[in-house]
């Protein structure tokens, strides 16, 4: 359930669209619904009039039953986020530009704390990475197996719609009897930016989990614990049994014991460089073991998503830059501005002595707001708040859904008056 409070003036409305009115009238029709509410609480034969006219000029329907009775699923451009920020992107061909099917991406932000994504293109070329706690600006790296499929590349498609919409607003005309209400808005938008600019930018960060994606793993090494070596192959020869150093003619290669079936893996396990996916093992091997902090092995078989690595080795930085290595370049990397943090809802408190006394100005006209209030079994629920300077009529709305789908919402107004 919400719930608002807010002060009544000649600027807010008393009335507007609630939640009954968007499921029940205007979700399903095409356009703009003007005052849906009338349609739905006033009587009589205006009001019947008034709604036969609505269905002949709005009534058709946003659903085709054409592809309804069509019985094939539909094609969506966008999907919905349900546990994540979907991140979408194209493989394409280096030097042609053209789509690259069933070629495996892969997606990460460098960091202490290992996230990695993985998808696999489609007949088209895009592939999806659904990602999680990626807020705010970041540096993504993206890229193909660059052992396998160096001859493709990742391009990041623009997060923001591309399509706007064509009808043009209304010029805002304002009569000169708003004049007074709108400088009084202005003075107190002003006295709270003056006095509570800081309380008013407070975001609400959720709880990270602070392991790595792939959890716990089943060997650790923490090398301060060791004697340092100057050469990241002897670190891994001397220290880390799960992992054999075999050279080749072309090279370094990891093998990782299989813990599970016996023996060794063939190929070269899932490395990784604080998170981010590391196909050269002789670019690894060159770089500085002082910079390394941590290394995390699983010596099994390990399978994300679609992707199945014969074992995985994890290196971490003491600062999750990479600590100098240099990627691939074929490797994209973008500033990316991942989904903004919720922002939290300031409303001070008066609970002491010295707060009650307290001289700052408090020109708040909404008063509380908070879009997610659940109540209890009996359907009750007590919310606190405290009012501001300024007396008048404020609007409490609530708005909300039952669990079996069911819509409701309540308006009331209560005033304020100046203590005695």
């Amino acid at each position: 359930m919400s719930l608002a409070v807010y002060r009544l003036d000649s600027l807010s409305v008393d009335s507007g669209p609630d939640i009954n009115s968007v499921l029940w009238l205007t979700s399903d029709l095409k356009g703009t619904v003007e005052n849906p509410n009338y349609y739905l609480t006033s009587t009589g034969a205006e009001a019947t009039e008034a709604a036969d006219n609505l269905m002949l000029t709005h009534g058709w329907s946003r659903f085709q039953w054409t592809d309804i009775f069509s019985n094939t699923p539909p094609k969506l451009d966008y999907l919905p986020e349900l546990s994540g920020h979907l991140i979408e992107g194209r493989v394409v061909h280096r030097f042609t530009g053209k789509p690259g099917p069933k070629i495996g991406a892969y997606l990460t932000s460098p960091s202490r704390l290992a996230r990695l994504y993985t998808a696999t293109s489609d007949e088209s070329g895009r592939v999806r990475f659904e990602t999680q706690n990626l807020n705010g600006p970041k540096e993504l790296m993206v890229q193909t197996n660059t052992q396998t499929d160096s001859m493709y590349r990742v391009e990041i498609l623009n997060p923001f719609s591309l399509q706007y919409c064509a009808s043009i607003a209304a010029p805002v005309v304002l009569s000169e009897a708003l004049r007074s209400a709108l400088t009084k808005r202005s003075l107190h938008i002003q006295v709270q930016n003056a006095y509570s600019r800081k309380q008013l930018s407070t975001y609400k960060i959720p709880a990270v989990d602070s392991v790595s994606f792939y959890g716990k793993p089943n060997e650790t090494y923490k090398l301060d614990d060791y004697t340092r070596f100057k050469v990241l192959e002897e670190v891994m020869r001397e220290y880390v049994p799960g992992v054999l150093v075999r050279r080749r003619n072309d090279g370094f290669h990891f093998m990782v014991v299989d813990n599970v079936n016996g023996g060794v893996f063939s190929k070269n396990p899932m490395v990784l460089l604080d998170g981010f996916p590391v196909f050269d093992i002789n670019k690894l091997m060159a770089i500085d073991p002082l910079t390394i902090q941590k290394l995390e092995v699983f010596t099994s078989r390990y399978i994300q998503g679609a992707m199945t690595y014969e074992g995985l080795v994890s290196f971490t930085t003491y600062k999750g830059d990479l600590g100098g290595f240099q990627p691939n370049p074929a490797v994209l990397m973008q500033e990316y501005e991942g989904p903004q943090w919720q922002r939290e809802f300031y409303s001070p408190r008066y609970e002491t002595a010295a707060e009650k006394q307290s001289r700052l100005p408090d020109a708040r006209n909404l008063l509380y707001w908070n879009p997610n209030v659940t109540t209890t079994a009996d359907g009750n629920k007590t919310v606190e708040f405290y009012t501001s300077d300024q007396q008048g009529k404020y609007m409490v709305v609530m708005q909300g859904m039952a669990p079996n789908g069911l819509a409701g919402s309540r308006r009331f107004v209560f005033e304020i008056k100046q203590p005695l």
